[in-house]
């Protein structure tokens, strides 16, 4: 039977060096077509330099027409930022002349270019620590970007994430295309790098790294952290683990929590702090773990953690509670509530313990986050005002953005959707302000779903495009589900049949990878009712 199919081209920008991971990007596509876009008539077309390369002439000149006639590209960026195209040119590489060609396209009336997504490969810290001018014109780049705003980014540290970051814009990019309109990108504000200083101590380079992350100041933050961890001392790698998990570069902060586990200094000592390094490493591994739907490997790893803080001569009670906060959601996750319950429970009594506000508030959450479990959403939401109330928002901010969300989630399965509108949207400024990708995504979601209530079909949409953008920062798959749900219901609303089963398809596909189970019941749940 004679088929028609939607031809969609892909121009795959990037400098030399990266051969590796151009091929991995075209076995994605390949892939992708057979698997996904074929049943629905769409087929990619990667385009690229290596061709054209060879030709006759300035291999600028050859390349920007085939751009022309694409719909998307995508720019792969790694240590190196390439040679000028030419010697009376504006542009410092052909790949940043490609990428400006693609803006103008987008910015065109009449061009069929729609979509770009920029990805840069994460590098050794070793490597980080001295740049030279090429990664050093990379950094600037990937910073302009990030302090604008205007185009979000990914980055990858295996195959795998690559291929997830590709696969989520090709899911994107497949559903049926509407009216184009044109899109402005203006990079000319973009911050500049800041130095840092050479003679600061670890701790406070430290220190350093991490007020620029709460900043949002993600490259700063990890140029710095690549400093602070030269000479591998413990509290440099446990944080630099810490904020490569909270960026989403997970496999990069698996093999920093790894390599604490393994040091034969940090697993002999009887010492506090190095037991706390220990159990806090396993507990980290535990979360990330979650984080890609391995929940069984999730309790494992907790569990250990759990085991590690127990048989501790010296007591760690800040890493044991933190532990079994984790062990708590995972076994939520997994649907036992009762060792969910238990966890929480313990958690607590360690908190109480400690005698801190700020401790008793993070136990409310996790009984007010065990409450919604239970749909007892009004001892949820008593349970997040008490947290609330014992909150400093300048001390406390992460918390507190968690305590809100939980609050405006209770509030929104109680129905009461414009209350819970107005508290997530507290909720959303305190995750944005602190640049936590994962806190933002979850809010995001929870008020595009709370204006789908309302029939507010607009701003539902428009939340739940930043629920996806937010989810790939962070690579949380649960967010990721989340945004296409509430798309596919929009798209169902606007009397876009088809777009609407594409993606209700791809949400249960992600909810499932998440295991996600409580989410994937209500996606198909909305699905069947639709």
């Amino acid at each position: 039977m004679t088929r028609e199919l939607s031809g969609r081209s892909i121009f795959l920008a990037s400098p030399g060096g990266l051969e590796v991971e151009r091929q991995s990007v075209r076995d994605t596509v390949v892939a992708f077509n057979e698997n996904y876009a074929l049943n629905d008539d769409v087929v990619f077309i990667v385009k690229g330099w290596e061709p054209l390369a060879r030709g006759v002439g300035n291999p600028q000149s050859l390349i920007n027409p085939e751009i022309v006639e694409c719909d998307f590209m995508i720019l792969l960026l790694g240590d190196y930022w390439g040679s000028a195209p030419s010697t009376d040119g504006p542009y410092s590489s052909g790949t940043e002349e490609e990428f400006h060609k693609a803006l103008a396209l987008l910015a065109s009336d009449d061009a069929a270019m729609r979509d770009l997504l920029v990805v840069f490969k994460v590098l050794e810290p070793d490597r980080m620590r001295d740049p030279g001018p090429q990664l050093t014109r990379v950094l600037s780049f990937r910073n302009q970007l990030e302090s604008t705003k205007q185009l979000f980014y990914g980055t990858f540290d295996s195959q795998a994430s690559l291929k997830e970051l590709v696969e989520r814009s090709l899911r994107k990019w497949k559903i049926p295309l509407k009216p184009r309109e044109p899109v402005q990108i203006d990079l000319s504000n973009g911050s500049p790098i800041v130095d840092v200083a050479s003679n600061l101590s670890t701790s406070e380079l430290v220190e350093n790294a991490t007020q620029k992350a709460a900043a949002g100041l993600v490259t700063q933050a990890e140029l710095t952290f690549s400093l602070a961890v030269k000479d591998r001392e413990p509290q440099a790698l446990n944080e630099f683990a810490n904020f490569m998990r909270r960026t989403g570069r997970l496999e990069s902060a698996l093999e920093l929590n790894r390599e604490l586990l393994s040091s034969p200094a940090i697993l002999t000592s009887v010492e506090a702090q190095d037991i706390a390094y220990r159990v806090n490493s396993l507990a980290n591994i535990g979360l990330i773990e979650r984080k890609k739907g391995n929940l069984n490997a999730s309790v494992k790893y907790l569990t250990e953690a759990v085991k590690t803080a127990d048989l501790s001569q010296t007591p760690v009670p800040e890493e044991l509670a933190y532990s079994l906060d984790n062990l708590g959601f995972t076994w939520s996750q997994l649907g036992d509530l009762e060792q969910s319950r238990s966890a929480f429970e313990r958690s607590k009594a360690v908190r109480i313990s400690l005698a801190q506000g700020t401790e008793s508030a993070q136990s409310l959450v996790n009984m007010g986050r065990l409450s919604i479990r239970s749909h007892d959403f009004e001892q949820a939401a008593s349970d997040f005002d008490a947290a609330i109330a014992l909150l400093d928002p300048d001390r406390d901010s992460l918390l507190l953005a968690n305590a809100l969300s939980g609050k405006g989630k209770a509030l929104f399965e109680s129905r009461a959707l414009d209350e819970a509108v107005t508290v997530l949207t507290r909720a959303l400024e305190v995750n944005l302000a602190l640049g936590n990708s994962d806190g933002a995504s979850i809010a995001h979601g929870l008020i595009a779903r709370a204006h789908l209530e309302k029939g507010d079909v607009a701003e539902a949409a428009t939340h739940a495009a930043a629920t996806a953008a937010e989810s790939e920062a962070s690579g949380n798959l649960t967010g990721a589900a989340t945004g296409l749900w509430v798309l596919a219901q929009v798209d169902h609303a606007n009397g876009e049949a088809k777009s609407a089963i594409d993606r209700f398809g791809q949400a249960i596909d992600l909810a499932q990878r998440a295991n996600n189970n409580g989410l994937l019941l209500a996606i198909k749940a909305s699905r069947a009712r639709l």
